[in-house]
């Protein structure tokens, strides 16, 4: 009988499919104590050196009603914010996120509201733990809030405001 030739080898198995990371649903409300900023007034106002701090404002609007929003993103709720009074151009606020809550030490993706309204507004960045800039925003973005999002598979991650010209230019 004829000899069949042998079979030529097979490629390797594919490697497994890592399972994915859970979704969390993390807001400011479920564990404020994870975010950490600079000292802050209770009318918001900043004091010691830079980076400046963010207010945390359980409800309501700012103190300043020509660049501030009047309530929290979905109408009511708390928010941080900061506030530009009293501060000069070029100023830096951060707030931090120390991911303590994010499964394997690591944040994907996150999603946020932001207000940028006011006359002579700074910008806006989202900052991975190796000072990698992952999303920005620039000037005046019109009333109201916004929503985006930034992927940054990272540790933790700041929000960094870098304060505008005019005192208009709370975020």
């Amino acid at each position: 009988p004829p000899i069949s030739p042998p079979e030529p080898p097979r490629p390797p198995a594919p490697p497994p499919i890592p399972p994915s990371l859970p979704t969390i649903r993390y807001t400011f409300e479920l564990r404020p104590e994870s975010f950490f900023t600079g000292p802050t007034q209770p009318n918001g106002y900043t004091y010691g050196n830079p980076p400046y701090g963010w207010h945390w404002q359980q409800s309501g609007g700012t103190p300043n009603q020509d660049t501030g929003v009047v309530s929290g993103p979905k109408g009511d709720g708390s928010y941080y914010y900061t506030e530009s009074h009293g501060r000069v151009e070029g100023d830096i606020y951060e707030l931090r996120y120390d991911g303590s809550a994010c499964a394997g030490g690591v944040v994907g993706v996150i999603s946020f509201y932001y207000a940028m309204y006011g006359h002579g507004m700074g910008s806006l960045h989202v900052v991975a733990a190796d000072g990698t800039v992952v999303w920005g925003a620039e000037r005046d973005h019109g009333p109201g809030w916004h929503r985006s999002s930034a992927t940054l598979n990272s540790a933790s991650f700041l929000f960094r405001a870098v304060r505008g010209h005019g005192d208009a230019s709370d975020i």
